[in-house]
């Protein structure tokens, strides 16, 4: 088995991968071809040369990105409060997301990530946020997953069946007024009197264990540890303003290596005089 890096290349002992002395074994794997590259192969059995193949291999692996940004018909984004237990009125559909410390306003968030396989390995995952206004002091905002499946309200005018601090979904209450949580994943802080923009938490280890099925996905929670905060919600109107879920992952998809067939003479053939030998290459996929 040869290999060239160059149409019409002459096999030599420098080109020559491997020598196969089982006559039944008619297929190569190379595993030594680099990613990207273009290459050319031959098959040398007793003197005699077979046509040459070219084979493309396929670039190296590169991580997918997926940017999930869904506005109000794809989304799920509130805030709940204790001053208002009851499902009514609740805030949802609202063009922002308050997070207060001292009143204990608390934001939820939930991303569909049914398009990202189940044996993909996250290489990172980020909630970015986009705040409205600057904090009059430091704010310091914690984020948390979500134990227990929850449901935004089905309409604006709040008919009873969404979250509150008392009830995740019409008729199922929270185990723990406010939320069932798991601990804190993320901080993030932002100085007193800095301009709106975004704020980010690292959520990769909860994104991983949804993905890999060992966390159910109900989503975040974002409380404040200090300070007040608003974030346009995913019923902005600016759609670039809406809450983000940035993830970078591996695709499970394996980048194949070449494999070289020798197609003439067939295995077992009875061979006499001088015959051409055929080879066929390709990727394996």
């Amino acid at each position: 088995v040869h290999r060239g890096t160059e149409a019409g290349f002459a096999t030599s002992t420098a080109t020559r991968l491997a020598t196969i002395e089982n006559v039944d074994v008619t297929t190569y794997r190379d595993d030594s071809a680099a990613p990207g590259s273009t290459v050319f192969y031959k098959l040398v059995t007793a003197g005699q040369s077979s046509n040459e193949q070219r084979v493309v291999l396929p670039a190296e692996h590169e991580p997918a990105r997926a940017v999930l940004q869904p506005g109000p018909e794809g989304g799920q984004a509130t805030w709940i409060r204790p001053d208002q237990p009851s499902p009514c009125p609740n805030p949802d559909h609202e063009v922002d997301l308050r997070i207060d410390s001292d009143e204990d306003y608390r934001g939820l968030l939930r991303w569909d990530l049914g398009d990202i396989p189940a044996d993909s390995r996250v290489h990172s995952a980020r909630l970015v946020l986009h705040r409205t206004s600057a904090p009059d002091g430091p704010a310091t905002l914690a984020v948390r997953p979500v134990n227990r499946e929850w449901r935004e309200s089905s309409h604006p005018n709040c008919p009873g069946d969404g979250v509150s601090w008392l009830r995740a979904h019409a008729g199922v209450g929270w185990s723990t007024p406010g939320g069932d949580v798991g601990p804190v994943a993320a901080t993030a802080d932002v100085a007193a009197g800095t301009p709106p923009g975004w704020s980010e938490w690292n959520v990769s280890t909860v994104v991983q264990e949804w993905i890999a099925g060992g966390r159910a996905n109900h989503g975040l929670m974002v409380s404040g540890v200090a300070g007040d905060m608003w974030f346009d919600s995913d019923d902005s109107s600016l759609a670039a303003l809406r809450p983000k879920l940035e993830i970078v992952f591996d695709d499970p998809e394996p980048v194949h290596v070449p494999t070289v067939e020798l197609t003439a003479p067939r295995g077992g053939e009875r061979l006499r005089e001088t015959v051409t030998v055929a080879a066929t290459a390709g990727d394996d996929r």
